[in-house]
């Protein structure tokens, strides 16, 4: 049975919207026309979107010149790029303790947990922010043999969580899932067979 042993637990987080992607075909509201584009931007007060075309050309467009999906996918873009700007977002290691074993035959106190982050939201913005996903990973390592072999295999694990809608200056707390993990420790010399 491989021991998973947290030498350093790092998570990166990324925000998407639920179903935007970077390059899009765009169609004119009558259907006549359809371009490749990314969203660049889009004003609500002026209901303008800025889209970068194929070959680094941009182009301002009213976003009603669009079928009502593509739309839908500027307004979402826009939410994600605000957030990208505008959430603040703070998080600290949650760690629940599963079990404790303590050995002091070989010196050693095993804990079982399950490791995580806990994430404090804040949108700082003047949009509401819905719609949003958060992908993250975490980075911890694995030992085969702990006592033994110093050397450990880095671990990765990928994950998406969807995020709570959040008004202007609202705040909101999320948890990533946890990962299972043991913590080896040696224990003090007092608490050791033999120690003093």
């Amino acid at each position: 049975m491989k021991k998973l042993i947290i030498a350093q637990v790092i998570a990166a987080f990324f925000l998407s919207p639920l179903c935007f992607a970077d390059w899009h075909q765009f169609t004119s509201a009558d259907g006549a026309k359809k371009v490749m584009a990314e969203v660049l931007g889009f004003d609500e007060a002026s209901q303008m979107a800025t889209l970068q075309l194929e070959g680094n050309r941009r182009i301002q467009a009213p976003v009603s010149s669009f079928i009502e999906e593509d739309q839908a996918l500027i307004k979402k873009a826009a939410v994600a790029m605000s957030a990208g700007r505008n959430l603040w977002v703070e998080f600290e290691d949650e760690e629940k303790e599963l079990s404790e074993k303590r050995n002091p035959a070989n010196g050693y106190r095993t804990v079982n947990l399950a490791s995580g982050f806990k994430l404090e939201l804040r949108n700082n913005g003047t949009a509401v922010f819905e719609g949003l996903t958060a992908e993250y990973q975490v980075f911890y390592a694995a030992y085969v043999n702990p006592f033994k072999d110093r050397a450990r295999t880095d671990k990765v694990t990928y994950k998406t969580m969807a995020l709570p809608a959040l008004q202007p200056r609202e705040e909101a707390f999320v948890s990533t899932n946890p990962i299972n993990l043991t913590r080896i420790t040696k224990l003090p010399l007092s608490q050791c067979s033999g120690g003093t």
